[in-house]
Formats: structure tokens, C-alpha cells, sequence
């Protein structure tokens, strides 16, 4: 099987309208699209995704759209477009097997993020959620399992990357953020920082860590002490003695091996090797943004 980028695009958007019809119902249904009747603000909130399947790239969103204008000139009433509330931005990478994108999201969740903190959801991961090391929880960006959760893939085959944006009042942007150079922007802040923390950053299973620390070793990158100390304690983890380790211990050696550019892969003994920086500039390049003009 082959391995890429196999989309990208934006996967949820909410589009805000004034309007000065009264909709009854606080939900309802437009389309494939959920509408939310907000009276208090004389708001109609439409949600959900641009296009019926898969991703919709940033130069389709104007059309997307036009189309949901179409349906509300239909209607009663006025609506007076009052910006986007919330958009995600997403890539979907296809590894060559599931192992490979499970070792991704287990690297995902060990690597120290710039002002960033990792959440992480099922053992190997599932999900790896992205928040601000100071706040009270909400995501701003994820990885996760999107093959298994839409049953378009085995387990770890297709792991999309997420960032997801939400707007307050004032803040809104407008229609001029339906094109592609806008909806890959937005991805671009906020994994071109992780990019270049994980550029290099391999996540391997245990024959391949060994196999690296020896060529390190021969290559002068690590000394004697420092190849028997990482070497060491994989093998004390691997054989479920980790516990005698003091919990600062267990973490310093945890770093050193990020700090030489390898990360330990959930599944120990599978000989997976998956380059982080490798994927995250693939998702960050892919042509399937869409063009503009």
C-alpha cells in the first residue's frame, strides 16, 4: 500500500447568519447540515460538513458556500452572513500499515510540544488531543485514529491531523476565508511549530532502537555510558521492571532518548520505524489544499 497524504481540507465549519426570521425549533436539519436557532441573538448557526464525503479542499469552500445561501434565499426572512464560529482544518495521512500510524500517535504523545500539552485517549493511542499547557482543557488541534473511527480503514492505516479553530464574536472571519491559502494557513500555525520540534524524531519498536543506538554508538553520537544507560533501561521497561525506577528517573530516561531524536513505539517488539518530521512536512506540503486564482 502505498503511504501520503490522501486529503486535506476542512472537515467541519459553522457558518453564522442574522436573521430576522423566528425558526421554532432550536435544531433543526438543512441538508446535510445541522441548523441551530439561536432567538436571543437572532442567530441561525449552520454546522457540519462542507461536502457530503471526505475532506473539502479550501478553493471548494466559496462554492459550499453559495450552495447553503441558495437554500436560505429560499426562505423566509433575511440572513445576513455574520462570519465563521468554528473551522477545522485537517490532513489525513495513510501510512503503509497500522503499526506505523500507531507508532505515530504514540510519538505524538511523547513528544514535548512548544506550549503545548498532549491528551491522550486508548492504549496505543486512538486519539492524541493538543491543548495550551495553562488552560482549563479545550482541544485546539488532534490526532486520530479517523480510519477506524469511520471504518474506512484498518486500525492505524489513516491517522488525520486536526487543527480546530473556534471564533468569538469580533473575531470572525468572513468569506474572504474561503479559499485554500486561508484554510492551509491556519493548519500551517499550528503544526509548523511541531514540525520543527519533531523533525528528526524517529518512533521505533525495540530491534530498531538497538539497532540505531549501536550505529549511534559506533558513529561517536553517543559515548559508552550514555548507549548502556538508554540501552539499559529499555530493556528494564521492556521486562516490567520499570516500577523500580523512581519516577523522575523513568522520565529522564525517557527525554534522553528524545533527545538523541528516538521515541520507544507502543508495540516494543514490532520492527516499526516511522520518521515524525517525515509525515507532519507531508501534511504541511500537500498540494490537495487546493489552489487559488
Amino acid at each position: 500500500m502505498s503511504s501520503g497524504v490522501i486529503e486535506a481540507g476542512v472537515d467541519t465549519w459553522r457558518l453564522l447568519f442574522k436573521t430576522t426570521r423566528s425558526h421554532g425549533d432550536e435544531l433543526s436539519k438543512l441538508g446535510p447540515l445541522t441548523a441551530h436557532w439561536m432567538p436571543a441573538l437572532s442567530l441561525y448557526c449552520i454546522e457540519g460538513h462542507p461536502t457530503a464525503s471526505g475532506l473539502c479542499p479550501g478553493d471548494e469552500l466559496a462554492l459550499r458556500y453559495d450552495e447553503v445561501r441558495r437554500v436560505l434565499d429560499c426562505e423566509p426572512g433575511t440572513y445576513e452572513f455574520r462570519g465563521l464560529s468554528r473551522l477545522d482544518c485537517t490532513s489525513t495521512y495513510r501510512f503503509p500499515d497500522g503499526r506505523a500510524g500507531l507508532a505515530f500517535l504514540g510519538g505524538m504523545a511523547a513528544l514535548d510540544w512548544p506550549r503545548l500539552k498532549p491528551v491522550v485517549w486508548g492504549k496505543p493511542p486512538e486519539t492524541v488531543g493538543l491543548t495550551a499547557r495553562n488552560s482549563r482543557g479545550r482541544l485546539l488541534a488532534r490526532g486520530y485514529d479517523s480510519g477506524l473511527l469511520r471504518g474506512t480503514h484498518e486500525r492505524g492505516v489513516a491517522i488525520r491531523l486536526e487543527d480546530q479553530r473556534r471564533y468569538p464574536s469580533g473575531k470572525r472571519p468572513s468569506q474572504d476565508a474561503f479559499c485554500a491559502t486561508y484554510v492551509r494557513e491556519r493548519f500551517h500555525s499550528r503544526f509548523a511549530p511541531l514540525y520543527k520540534s519533531a523533525k528528526g524524531v524517529k518512533v521505533a519498536g525495540l530491534p530498531v532502537l538497538a539497532t540505531r543506538i549501536a550505529a549511534m554508538l559506533d558513529a561517536g553520537e553517543l559515548t559508552y555510558r550514555e548507549a548502556e544507560r538508554i540501552g539499559g533501561a529499555l530493556v528494564i521497561e521492556l521486562g516490567g521492571a520499570a516500577g523500580h525506577y523512581s519516577r523522575r528517573t523513568h522520565y529522564r530516561r525517557r527525554a534522553e532518548l528524545r533527545e538523541h531524536g528516538l521515541v520507544l513505539a507502543d508495540d516494543f517488539y514490532v520492527p516499526v520505524e516511522v520518521d515524525m518530521g517525515d509525515v507532519l512536512e507531508a501534511c504541511l506540503d500537500s498540494p490537495l489544499w487546493g489552489r487559488d486564482g
